[in-house]
């Protein structure tokens, strides 16, 4: 039987790991989940950032999004 060995993911992102997988999906044009495999994170590790460096540009571009 085939065993299958599952790489260990990190769970966090150091400040400036968060500021380049914000400039790829941003600026680049990644895909969010391409990055999270390429820096072996959750993809949802990848959308914090993202949208951590988006409410730093324009606060007020996501204000709606709580609702």
């Amino acid at each position: 039987m085939k065993s299958t060995v599952y790489e260990e993911h990190k769970t966090t992102l150091t400040p400036g790991e968060r500021l380049r997988v914000a400039v790829a999906v941003l600026l680049d044009g990644m895909d969010q989940h391409k990055v999270a495999a390429m820096m072996g994170v959750n993809p949802g590790r990848v959308n914090e950032a993202v949208m951590a460096v988006r409410r730093a540009i324009d606060p007020e571009a996501n204000a709606n999004e709580d609702d």
